[in-house]
């Protein structure tokens, strides 16, 4: 499990979780605004904000970030909201296998104006996720707006066959043609 908490909020997340199995890239930014209480986070003061540019977490052998790994779960803990006042914008979350094949999509609506969200969970369960893409979607009033993730939690960490492009477990004719488009 990740908790965002200290981290600066100005700079975006790269390989500052290597050790624990995930490098992050593109828009995925610590935060530690809670917009006057509005915002719930019950982990602490910070919490992921993936911005405007997509916001992916790739999967790789804990402290070895040179070697691909998988894992059979992920969740994101959604910040709550207070219903007086405030919107969170909406997301897609797509995980993808090794060979790059999108093998679950979830979506999260967008809420608000004046209504309020309680805190929950956004869970992909599906064997062989090694990439999640956080797709952030605009609030279809305001534009823009925040989507706070408080906690990241994955199952373990496994390294397959670096041979095994596909995820299937096996090695076949599909692993070699998504070798020669590399």
């Amino acid at each position: 499990m990740i908790d965002f908490e200290g981290l600066p909020t100005d700079v975006a997340l790269t390989d500052e979780f290597a050790g624990a199995g995930v490098v992050f890239a593109g828009g995925c930014f610590p935060d530690d605004q809670t917009f006057g209480g509005v915002l719930i986070v019950p982990s602490g003061d910070f919490w992921l904000h993936p911005g405007r540019l997509d916001c992916s977490a790739t999967f790789v052998e804990p402290g070895s970030a040179a070697v691909a790994g998988t894992v059979e779960f992920v969740e994101l803990s959604n910040a709550g909201l207070v219903s007086s006042a405030g919107y969170f914008a909406g997301a897609s979350i797509e995980a993808s296998n090794l060979a790059g094949d999108v093998i679950a999509t979830v979506d999260v609506p967008q809420v608000g104006p004046s209504v309020g969200r309680p805190v929950s969970v956004v869970r992909i369960e599906v064997p062989g996720i090694h990439r999640i893409v956080i797709h952030n979607i605009e609030h279809d009033v305001f534009g823009g707006g925040a989507l706070p993730f408080d906690l990241f939690t994955y199952g373990a960490v496994t390294v397959s066959c670096r041979a095994d492009l596909d995820g299937d477990g096996t090695l076949t004719i599909f692993d070699f043609l998504a070798f020669q488009n590399l």
